[in-house]
C-alpha cells in the first residue's frame, strides 16, 4: 500500500474501492487535530471565464491546462484499437480497460489541477468570492433584435464577442 500522507486521529472506517485495474483504501479518522491557515488579512474576488481557467481582482490570470486536448491523440489511438476488436473477446476487454485507463488519467490530471489551484488560493486569502455564472449561456449565441428603423434588418448585438 502507498499511503500518500500519514494518518492523523483515529481511524473510524475502512473503504476498499476499486476503479478498473487500481485499487484504493479510503480511510476516514476521527480526532483529527485541527492545524488552521495563518491569516492574511487578504481577500479576492475570482472571476471564471472562457479563454482563462479564472482572473483574480489581483489581475492575476490562471491559464485551462486543457488536460483533454494534451492527451487526445492518445485517447484517440485507444478508441480506435478498441473499435477494432471483436466484441466478447479478452482483448476487447483489455483495450476497454485502456481507454478507460486513459479517460481516469485526464479526469485525474483535472482534480489535480483544481485541488492545488483551490489550495493555493486558500493559502493567499482569508476570504474568497466566486461569482455564481453559467458558462453554457456564455457560450450560447446572442438572439437578433430588430431593427426599428429599417425593417427586415437587425442591429448589431455583439455575437462574435460572445465567442470563444
Amino acid at each position: 500500500m502507498q499511503l500518500h500522507r500519514p494518518v492523523a486521529g483515529r481511524v473510524k472506517t475502512i473503504q476498499v474501492k476499486r476503479h478498473s485495474r487500481r485499487w484504493m483504501l479510503v480511510l476516514s479518522c476521527d480526532d483529527v487535530p485541527e492545524s488552521p491557515l495563518p491569516a492574511t488579512d487578504r481577500q479576492a474576488g475570482i472571476d471564471v471565464g472562457l479563454t482563462s481557467f479564472a482572473t483574480t481582482s489581483d489581475g492575476e490570470h490562471i491559464d485551462n491546462p486543457r488536460r483533454g486536448r494534451a492527451a487526445e491523440e492518445e485517447l484517440i489511438a485507444a478508441q480506435h484499437k478498441l473499435q477494432r476488436a471483436h466484441r466478447g473477446s479478452r482483448n476487447r476487454d483489455r483495450k476497454r480497460q485502456t481507454v478507460a485507463a486513459r479517460h481516469r488519467k485526464i479526469a485525474n490530471q483535472r482534480k489535480d489541477f483544481h485541488h492545488k489551484l483551490a489550495r493555493r488560493l486558500v493559502e493567499r486569502y482569508d476570504v474568497l468570492v466566486v461569482e455564481d455564472l453559467k458558462i453554457v449561456n456564455m457560450l450560447r449565441r446572442a438572439k437578433p433584435v430588430p431593427d426599428p428603423d429599417n425593417p427586415g434588418h437587425y442591429l448589431a448585438n455583439g455575437a462574435r464577442a460572445k465567442s470563444s
